[in-house]
Order: structure tokens, then C-alpha cells, then sequence
């Protein structure tokens, strides 16, 4: 969508790429933030119970990095508990949720986000569009990704 924006507004194919892989990027950051909000959260400031994704068996990113750093054992029961055909348990959603923190995943999924708006970044600022409108999806792009809600 911000590929058709920027044909609309009369850009050239080229800050239309552009603006067309910061908005891929920004969307990979907004739902790997939305993901790490879930798991991580300070549920005070989200409102909802931490682990959400993990009791629907969500295989997110955290789950992804999770089942490569994770050692056999913790490796084999975090992929039996969600591959199993029942509901989670909320003692089994505290253990992921646990092994999530033991193994740091919360550090390299952060670093994910950081890295994937920094790309996104990049190719606003190769855009080459004029500074107040890059400035506008900047600001933007920060506070959707950048939160703690």
C-alpha cells in the first residue's frame, strides 16, 4: 500500500520501490513488536495476559528463534506442547513463556525489530522523497513499532 500512496502522489518508479520496502519492513517490525508485546509485555500497559500467542500455539518468530537456541530436551517438549491436539494449559504457557526468557529469545527477537526498521529506514531515506513527508513516515513508523501497548 505504500507502493500505490507513492505511484498516486506522481513518484517515480524508483521511491515508489523504495517506499514499497519500507512498508514491507514496517510491517514485519509492527507484528514482530505486536508478538514480543505478547510474550513480553508489561500486561499493565498491553492489558492483556502475557502469552496469548503461546496458549493458541501461535508459531510466531519467538517461537521460531526459541526452537533453534533451545537445547534438545527443552527443544523437544516446547515443540510437543504445541503440536499437541488439546489446549494449552496455563502451567505449560508459564513454562514456555519461562524458556522464552531463560534462553534470552525477548533480546534477539528485540534485536530483529531494531534491525528490520532499520532496514525499513534505509529505504525511506533512499526515497528520496521530500524531508516532511519522510519525516511524517518516520515519526510514524517509531511509534507503531517503538511501543509498549
Amino acid at each position: 500500500s505504500m507502493e500505490l500512496g507513492a505511484i498516486a502522489a506522481g513518484f517515480d518508479h524508483s521511491k515508489a520501490s523504495e517506499l514499497y520496502d519500507f512498508g514491507r519492513l514496517l510491517g514485519l517490525s509492527f507484528q514482530i513488536q505486536d508478538d514480543w508485546l505478547d510474550a513480553f509485555g508489561d500486561p499493565e500497559l498491553t492489558g492483556k495476559k502475557p502469552g496469548g500467542d503461546v496458549s493458541r500455539k501461535k508459531k510466531t518468530l519467538i517461537y521460531l528463534e526459541a526452537m533453534e537456541v533451545m537445547p534438545g530436551e527443552v527443544r523437544t517438549k516446547l515443540e510437543s506442547l504445541f503440536h499437541e491436539n488439546k489446549p494449552m494449559a496455563d502451567d505449560d504457557v508459564d513454562w514456555v513463556l519461562q524458556q522464552f526468557r531463560e534462553y534470552d529469545i525477548h533480546k534477539k527477537v528485540s534485536s530483529q525489530v531494531e534491525r528490520k526498521m532499520d532496514e525499513a529506514l534505509d529505504h525511506l531515506g533512499r526515497a528520496a522523497i521530500p524531508e516532511r513527508l519522510a519525516e511524517e513516515l518516520r515519526s510514524f513508523a517509531e511509534a507503531i513499532v517503538f511501543r509498549s501497548y
